[in-house]
């Protein structure tokens, strides 16, 4: 009894000195629409413990994040370890957070609370920050503006090194909505504008024009005319949005230049699908400075999509080219099925208006491209039975986890979607194996490898956008080689047995030939 009472009286003094602070942080989901989480933090006095809520789920890269910005604070402020830390979470649809945006507001609440002053609750920030108070950008800006904005908030922060894609969407969303977006570069800058309403040592969003200057020192390499194709349409549809451009928002140009002239020069020197990834991302900005928003507008895009996954879908039913472009075309296929069905179901949404045209946008250029790559016929002798019997036997093999990536395959797999199915049992075994050998065979091996090149020889991207990429091009040819080599053994086992049916057959017949041979001409001897 005295026991528990000494317990009560401890934890009863321990609130006493505690102290909480709470921050909206914006999010984006799955279906990339934004949404803001609260997230409270409490210190209470004790050894230094940090403790997380469940449910929500917190997952491990918020979790690490959550670390670093402890770290950074407590190089700071040693006083850290003398309290405890109880991390919760609190939306109604949120059953999971994770990611490493969330870094910056995490640091902004834990030093207000060893300093115990107030924070302007009406002020948004995203931003990833490591041990060493380093601002790295992070992603969904525009998503986590708009989410902002309908929540009443005052103003964003984000990382000044944020992609100049975002900062374009950003500043037509700020103007058009009169909701300032601010860019920062250091975590002292931010705190002060959290606890002290300055402004002095933060900016209003700025734009600069790409830097394709890595492009021009690339060698060139081997590239598909097939998916060239794609990406020369891609191209055409690009230059032909820069005349709006021109005329409406001049202050773009540089920036929109500069993408058109590197996706140029990267699609001449053969890294086609590099060339399409920038042209991908950019005409999703584009489409938010040239729609009307109109309801006409949008129901002709729904119109266009639907059909055009119609077709896939019927392509995709009699398909007759390789594996890889199976692979390829369904997973865009897929992606846009997901996302048109996501704007639909959302559509009475007011935020959804303003994600309309790069959802519809993206659903389109998702689909035109699989519809092109399920007409890539090479007359094999392409078997989708076969292709299911061998995602069924690779999700057997990792039956017992149940990773992310798995969980999706295993999605994809029930709704009969085996080329998508695949796709992501590519991208799991590719977190298992080091590449060990780049001799690359086939297409869509050698343009992901080669897409890696680029990344690697770009600023903006670096190292470890290499190696996620490279290990999935490697894991890709190690799977279509497994695939085709199991095909191969049925194709000989076929023939072997084949072959043994015929030679029985012939030893049967010369059994019979040869009894018959022996009574006739014994007969004929007797006689």
């Amino acid at each position: 009894m005295r026991h528990n009472i000494f317990l009560f009286l401890t934890l009863f003094l321990s609130l006493i000195y505690s102290n909480s602070v709470n921050l909206d942080l914006p999010a984006v989901s799955s279906e990339n629409i934004g949404s803001l989480v609260n997230l409270n933090i409490t210190a209470i006095n004790g050894t230094g413990e940090i403790y997380f809520s469940i449910p929500p789920y917190v997952g491990v890269s918020y979790q690490e994040s959550y670390t670093q910005a402890f770290n950074y604070i407590k190089s700071q402020n040693k006083n850290l370890e003398n309290y405890d830390f109880y991390i919760t979470f609190s939306n109604e649809k949120t059953s999971l957070v994770e990611g490493a945006s969330g870094g910056v507001a995490t640091a902004v609440i834990i030093k207000s609370l060893m300093e115990n002053v107030p924070v302007n609750e009406s002020i948004i920030i995203t931003g990833e920050i490591n041990s060493m108070g380093n601002i790295l950008p992070v992603g969904g800006i525009p998503e986590k503006l708009i989410a902002s904005y309908f929540s009443n908030k005052s103003m964003i922060l984000i990382p000044s090194s944020s992609s100049v894609n975002e900062k374009v969407i950003c500043e037509k969303l700020s103007e058009g909505f009169s909701f300032p977006v601010y860019e920062y570069d250091s975590f002292n800058s931010v705190y002060d504008v959290y606890t002290k309403n300055s402004l002095k040592d933060i900016n209003l969003i700025t734009l600069s024009k790409d830097n394709f200057s890595n492009v021009y020192n690339l060698p060139e390499v081997e590239t598909h005319t097939f998916f060239n194709v794609i990406v020369f349409d891609m191209l055409t549809s690009y230059n032909n949005n820069m005349v709006s451009l021109l005329q409406n928002y001049p202050q773009f140009m540089p920036y929109f230049n500069s993408i058109q002239e590197g996706s140029s020069e990267l699609y001449n020197k053969g890294y086609s699908y590099s060339a399409g990834n920038e042209l991908f991302l950019t005409l999703e900005t584009i489409s938010y400075l040239t729609s009307s928003y109109s309801d006409d507008e949008f129901t002709s895009k729904e119109d266009d999509v639907y059909n055009c996954l119609e077709r896939t879908k019927k392509n995709l039913d009699m398909f007759e080219g390789t594996l890889e472009y199976y692979i390829a075309s369904e997973v865009r296929y897929v992606k846009a099925k997901d996302t048109i069905d996501s704007y639909v179901n959302e559509s009475d949404k007011p935020s959804i208006r303003i994600y309309a045209p790069a959802l519809l946008l993206r659903s389109e250029l998702w689909c035109v491209s699989a519809e092109s790559m399920s007409t890539y016929n090479k007359n094999t002798d392409f078997d989708r039975e076969k292709v299911k019997s061998f995602v069924e036997n690779k999700l057997i093999l990792y039956s017992g986890n149940f990773s992310s990536l798995l969980n999706t395959a295993r999605q994809y797999y029930a709704e009969g979607y085996y080329g998508a199915s695949l796709n992501e049992i590519i991208s799991y075994e590719a977190e298992l194996f080091n590449c060990t050998d780049y001799n690359f065979t086939y297409d869509w091996s050698k343009m992901m490898y080669n897409h890696a090149v680029y990344l690697n020889s770009s600023d903006k991207y670096g190292n470890n956008s290499y190696n996620e990429i490279s290990r999935y091009a490697c894991s890709y040819e190690r799977i279509l080689r497994e695939y085709d080599s199991l095909n191969e053994v049925k194709k000989e086992s076929v023939f072997d047995n084949t072959c043994m049916g015929v030679c029985v057959l012939l030893i049967f017949i010369l059994f019979i030939l040869s009894i018959l041979y022996y009574v006739l001409n014994k007969g004929w001897i007797n006689g």
